[in-house]
């Protein structure tokens, strides 16, 4: 089992606070540690957003894989003084890479506009290992006049779906994202229900089109497409059986094309790895003929 979608960074401020959030070596071992401590996972990516990216995280990340080359060459306190965590838990982690579990470090890419140039640089000495393309902005004609890049999928904005239809939404959306993942390094496409977050769904025919596209620019640059569990555990309970539904049918298009799906579950805190995958699971057993992406 792989989980492609961790933010270790924690939930979301509010919008007008964000600012870049530097990692620690620490911090990156310790989220991997977690997944050492249950065993649910046999290989875990870090995947927290680019507009976030700070000027210290390479270096971090750099000293971070140090230790865990470390942890998996059995190498525990060269790993928990490396990394300046407890050797009891560089122990744990080391015990778990030894035993197969995978730790990888990448990051996810979209189209928000705080990201800075030097985020562009920073991300250049990431080397991320997995890159989950996303779209989290659309542009469209403000309401008030003029254009300008709605945070759609943020609740602070959400007042703003009054203003525009579902189908117009997901278009924007699905040529935004296409445009992306055409244009950029892309390895997995990140939650594409993301623009139904608070119900709004364009009528079945559309979405069923919007799919088509999606899967067919997957297979022309051989993307895995994610099934993202955060809805089904953080979402409201009555949402959860229409994305079932509809990933059902895009997990059987994605079988029929060769596409590989990534399990991933958007994971803002180390309590949340793997949620929701059971339930996932079972959806990709009863669909059958779906390739599980394994980076």
């Amino acid at each position: 089992m792989i989980d492609v979608h961790g933010h270790a960074k924690g939930e979301h401020v509010a919008f007008a606070q964000e600012r870049p959030i530097p990692y620690t070596a620490g911090t990156i071992f310790s989220w991997f540690g977690r997944a050492a401590g249950t065993g649910r996972v046999r290989t875990l990516v870090l995947t927290d957003h680019s507009n976030l990216a700070a000027p210290q995280d390479p270096d971090a990340i750099a000293t971070a894989r140090e230790a865990l080359t470390l942890a998996a060459a059995g190498d525990a306190a060269g790993a928990a003084q490396t990394a300046d965590v407890p050797l009891e838990k560089a122990s744990m982690l080391s015990r778990a890479m030894q035993g197969g579990l995978r730790c990888l470090i990448g990051v996810e890419a979209d189209n928000d506009p705080r990201d800075a140039q030097a985020a562009a640089e920073i991300l250049s000495q990431w080397s991320p290992a997995c890159v989950i393309r996303s779209v989290h902005f659309l542009e469209l004609e403000h309401p008030n006049g003029g254009r300008w890049l709605w945070p759609f999928d943020n609740p602070e904005f959400s007042s703003f779906y009054e203003c525009y239809s579902a189908s117009l939404l997901w278009r924007c959306y699905v040529e935004t994202l296409l445009r992306q993942i055409n244009e950029l390094r892309t390895d997995v496409v990140g939650h594409f229900y993301v623009p139904a977050k608070f119900g709004h769904w364009p009528p079945l025919r559309e979405l069923a089109e919007h799919e088509d596209r999606l899967v067919d620019a997957c297979t022309r640059r051989s993307l895995a497409i994610e099934f993202n569990t955060r809805a089904l555990y953080r979402g409201p309970a009555e949402n959860r059986e229409t994305y079932l539904a509809h990933y059902r049918r895009l997990l059987r298009k994605s079988a029929r094309a060769g596409v590989p799906v990534a399990l991933g579950s958007d994971a803002h805190c180390p309590e949340d790895q793997t949620k929701g995958f059971d339930l996932a699971m079972d959806v990709i057993a009863q669909v059958g003929g779906v390739e599980v992406y394994a980076a």
